[in-house]
């Protein structure tokens, strides 16, 4: 059945860090399943790693199974009552090479579920992690001021879900003591990734340089010219945070789009857009310094 569990758990010191020092704890509501059950690896080098398929529940709203009272499904959820299937799961047969195990997410090892079973049973029903508590970093301009939007915002570390610090997928079960050591999450995007991004588009732009003398031309020039500084800029930001300057057509539509005009930077990952400069600033970008 579906149970609604206030959960506490281990935060890191700093996001995406893997030092868990300071004793800092992270909380969050979770709505999902009393028990789910996943599969491991029992043999070879993947010993004790969980296989990745998506985890079975008992819940009768998942779609993982269908209720044996196929009949009365309305009236279950309407009574808020559930269909049981623990006895079908646990009759389904298991691969050889592999274990099953079976997780209580009632007790202290909810945010266990919560970690294999991914957003949508954290916060709300929407799955939607923009709706915990953000913390925003901006990019101070030339003249001082700041930025009227974030250029990168992520859930601020005392609400941070279980699957933003810990990776399912490379944590690792010990059968003898029925116990997990859980792997953080390593940080998306390094300093070689990042370069051989920026060098793939600067290499597919070179065509650019042979436009007729004018303001695109120029536009594209400065472009490219940012392009190369995102390195020097950003040596001191964190990697999964360095923001690309997006090209001029890009921030042309985009502007155009949001009838308004300015500066547009996205993530290196190309997962965020945000305009952060008045029209015509010079791209001396500062970072905020970040708080915890």
């Amino acid at each position: 059945m579906k149970i609604t569990k206030e959960i506490t758990y281990p935060a890191p010191d700093t996001y995406l860090s893997h030092s868990f020092s300071k004793g800092r704890t992270a909380s969050n509501t979770y709505i999902g399943p009393d028990k789910i059950w996943i599969l491991v690896h029992k043999e070879g080098e993947n010993k004790g790693f969980w296989n990745t398929e998506t985890a079975k529940t008992n819940d009768l709203t998942d779609g993982d199974f269908e209720c044996q009272h196929a009949d009365h499904v309305d009236e279950l959820l309407a009574s808020g009552d559930a269909c049981d299937m623990t006895e079908a799961i646990e009759a389904l047969p298991v691969p050889l090479d592999m274990e099953r195990l079976c997780i209580d997410c009632t007790g202290e090892d909810a945010y266990l579920c919560a970690l294999f079973l991914g957003p949508n049973v954290i916060g709300d029903e929407t799955g939607d992690y923009l709706a915990l508590p953000q913390k925003d970093y901006y990019l101070e301009n030339p003249d001082g001021s700041f930025s009227d939007k974030p250029f990168y915002s992520r859930t601020r570390t005392e609400s941070l879900a279980p699957d933003h610090i810990w990776d399912a997928a490379t944590s690792h079960y010990d059968s003898d003591t029925e116990t997990w050591t859980l792997a953080g999450i390593v940080s998306w995007g390094d300093w070689d990734t990042h370069r051989g991004v920026r060098n793939k588009i600067l290499e597919e732009t070179d065509r650019r340089d042979l436009m007729p003398e004018g303001e695109e031309k120029a536009a594209w020039q400065d472009y490219r010219q940012a392009l190369r500084d995102v390195p020097q800029k950003f040596k001191d930001v964190p990697t999964h945070m360095v923001p690309f300057p997006a090209d001029p057509e890009h921030s042309a539509h985009l502007a155009e789009d949001e009838e308004a005009d300015g500066v547009v930077y996205h993530r290196g990952d190309g997962g965020f857009i945000d305009k952060s400069a008045p029209t015509g600033a010079k791209k001396e970008w500062t970072l905020v310094p970040p708080s915890e």
